[in-house]
């Protein structure tokens, strides 16, 4: 076997850290291939085979995909010069067959491109349709050959379908032509200028865009292509993104004949107005499909014509939105379709108003003599005076209303993928908003961070603040009120049943962190480093899962590297031990980066404070016994603070009928007790008391019985 060639990185702790440099089995998979376009008919066996070896091998790069980007052209030039050839044999055979012009389709099916096209399929899976489409050929003259091929394939083999959606996407290609398209039909012949909307003979047979009144019969070369795309939308796969892909493609080139494109989106909106509109399965996928197509029609577009049709397609869009939808990716759809009808409603502008950070140095943060405090300045709103005039002469229209209240109501999503949309929305279109309906719009985020509000608006609405901050839209004058809700939400840990919610949260307040690091200067964000420092160190050195306390050390270092070491003092320090792969293990994270951590003054009371506090209390039995052994640590770097605050905060919740706090309290407890007796630390008699009464009294309470008993027990034999 080939000797592997990724990097491996072993920590103290034995943890291995495994990641592919580059492309290793770039040879191997190009001998394949060639040996895929030689294999002859009767060596067909062989086919089944080389595919399921080149998809193994691109699996393996799934998380790493940008590794074959310099091998993607060698890969595509081989697969689809063989494709192309066969694709242009078809072709010219079924012309000469039919000399009269008119093809009978036939369901053609070659073994050989059927493979071909599930490995460029599998390429787009692995590293994404839009990279892989550009390395597609686009020569003028296959674009007839490639219509010929997609009308003959069969849509009832499921086992080919990955044909139709690499066809698709080619055309995808074809269709931007830099030509009039209408100069390449051969239907129209020499009568093109006066006769593009005819009805003609050609070699595509008969085809219609059912419901798209004025185009049935339609047998040009864009109506087909038309025709061929919206049948392909009603499938339930990859085929149907392809078509509208294809479709949005063709119908945004800058020459193409407003006919069509002001008829689709007149049926467009016609159709999503229907009334049960999810009657049928083919309805559901259609909906879909045509959601997608407008999606990016208004991506691709030029602002010019999508305003021309935006005003009849709104109401129809935020009446499908109003209509609760179970369909993840529908809700997707319309938050992408809503900023991006807001985005064309609004002229692309910098606004005046936004803060701007400034020149920034590594340097002069690093530097001794004040460089964290008091460089990179930078502008609190902006040039305001300059853009007054600016503002004034902006004018927002109704529906922008409507869109940011669907964007916020998106950030309330169950789904994270909805909320990630909706959050990029809020921050795009904000940006070409006037001030004051900016700072609208900030408010309305910051609401979303209410104790009567679930997981998915506090998620949502941090993902919303990162990028407001990264945009420079989230002024300094409001960074009071948007630290606090952040600090919380990097605490934020709400119990389920036998478990709790939040992991997401923590995250996503991580990256806030992380973007306020990037967007304000030293000198703005000084008043509440404390906050957001004491916030990322609890969460990189005590959070359960391992995502979230790598993403807090990802915000430290980030803050550290961009604030100052004045900043956040030992920062330095705390990264050197403090990095991705020693907080990878969660008993090294709380039994010695913590006890590191904690050796600082500054930041020993808020880690013991935040042990015997929220760590001891925790839902999982190992954060709860991890805690206590840490405190037992701890405890030597400051005995006073264990013996005369955590011990008696913790005295009470013995008997709590609470078991989580019960159970903890005796562990920390017992920990402390063993610790403080270590070195010789006398306790009051008062507290000695209460200690020596904690098992009698829980004898009492019969805690020792039922549910949790077993646990308490075993606590109480410790403290014993």
């Amino acid at each position: 076997n080939k000797p592997t060639m990724a990097r491996a990185t072993e920590t103290e702790d034995n943890v291995i850290s495994s990641e592919h440099a580059f492309f290793e089995e770039s040879d191997e998979v190009l001998h394949i291939l060639r040996d895929l376009i030689a294999c002859e008919d009767p060596e067909v066996e062989r086919l089944p085979s080389n595919v399921e070896k080149v998809v193994k091998v691109f699996e393996k790069y799934q998380e790493q995909c940008s590794l074959l980007d310099p091998h993607l052209e060698g890969m595509m030039d081989v697969l689809t010069t063989r494709s192309r050839v066969i694709m242009l044999e078809l072709f010219d055979r079924q012309r000469s067959q039919h000399d009269d012009g008119e093809f009978i389709f036939q369901c053609e099916k070659n073994p050989q491109q059927v493979a071909i096209f599930k490995i460029i399929y599998n390429l787009c899976r692995c590293r994404g349709f839009k990279t892989v489409v550009k390395f597609f050929p686009h020569e003028v003259s296959d674009l007839e050959p490639m219509m010929f091929m997609l009308q003959s394939q069969d849509r009832n083999d499921c086992e080919s379908w990955e044909s139709r959606y690499s066809l698709l996407l080619w055309l995808s290609m074809l269709v931007l032509i830099p030509f009039d398209i209408y100069t390449i039909d051969s239907s129209l012949g020499s009568h093109h200028n006066n006769e593009r909307s005819e009805i003609s003979t050609n070699y595509y047979g008969q085809s219609s865009i059912e419901g798209l009144d004025g185009l049935e019969g339609n047998q040009t070369l864009v109506g087909l292509i038309l025709s061929l795309c919206r049948d392909y939308m009603t499938d339930s796969g990859p085929t149907r993104d392809a078509a509208a892909v294809c479709l949005s493609s063709l119908l945004t080139r800058p020459d193409m004949d407003e006919h069509y494109f002001l008829k689709f989106i007149a049926w467009a909106g016609a159709f999503l107005s229907q009334e049960n509109l999810f009657r049928t399965t083919q309805n559901m996928f259609l909906v879909t499909g045509v959601l997608m197509t407008l999606t990016s029609i208004f991506k691709k577009g030029h602002r010019d014509h999508l305003l021309g049709v935006v005003q009849h397609l709104f109401p129809h869009i935020l009446y499908l939105a109003r209509h609760e939808s179970s369909s993840t990716l529908l809700r997707k759809l319309l938050v992408k379709l809503f900023q991006r009808m807001g985005m064309a409603f609004l002229p692309p502008r910098v606004v005046s108003w936004a803060y701007q950070r400034g020149q920034r140095s590594l340097l002069q943060n690093l530097s001794t003599n004040g460089g964290g405090v008091g460089s990179g300045g930078g502008q609190e709103g902006g040039q305001e005076e300059s853009g007054v005039e600016e503002e004034e002469s902006i004018w927002v229209p109704d529906e922008l209303e409507d869109i940011v209240e669907q964007l916020l109501v998106g950030l309330r999503d169950r789904d994270t993928i909805v909320r990630w949309s909706a959050a990029k929305g809020i921050g795009r279109i904000t940006s070409r908003l006037p001030k004051h309906m900016a700072d609208d719009v900030v408010v309305s985020v910051l609401e979303l961070f209410s104790d009567s509000e679930g997981d998915g608006a506090w998620h949502g609405g941090c993902l919303a603040l990162a990028e407001l901050s990264r945009r420079g839209l989230l002024l300094p004058f409001r960074l009071p009120e948007a630290v606090p809700v952040v600090v919380k939400a990097i605490q934020y840990d709400v119990r389920r049943g036998s478990n709790s919610v939040g992991a997401h949260v923590r995250d996503a307040a991580c990256y806030v962190c992380w973007a306020f690091a990037r967007a304000y200067s030293p000198t703005v964000m000084n008043p509440h480093v404390d906050q957001l420092c004491e916030g990322m160190l609890l969460a990189a050195l005590f959070d359960r899962e391992i995502n979230c306390r790598r993403a807090a050390a990802a915000a430290f270092q980030e803050n550290v590297g961009r604030q100052g070491h004045l900043n956040f003092p030992h920062g330095i320090d705390i990264l050197t031990a403090a990095d991705y792969f020693t907080l990878g293990v969660r008993s090294n994270a709380y039994m010695k980066i913590s006890t590191f951590v904690a050796s600082f003054e500054k930041y020993r009371k808020p880690l013991i404070s935040h042990i015997y506090n929220v760590k001891l209390f925790h839902w999982d039995i190992q954060i709860r016994d991890l805690a206590s052994k840490t405190l037992y640590l701890m405890t030597e770097l400051d005995p006073d603070l264990i013996a005369n605050h955590a011990i008696p905060t913790l005295l009470p919740y013995t008997t709590s009928p609470d078991l989580l706090k019960r159970h903890g309290a005796i562990l920390g407890i017992a920990e402390s007790l063993k610790a403080l007796s270590s070195l010789n630390y006398s306790l009051t008699q008062d507290v000695i008391s209460d200690i020596i009464s904690i098992v009698p009294q829980i004898e009492k309470a019969r805690l020792y019985r039922g549910r949790g008993g077993e646990i308490v027990r075993q606590a109480c034999c410790r403290l014993l």
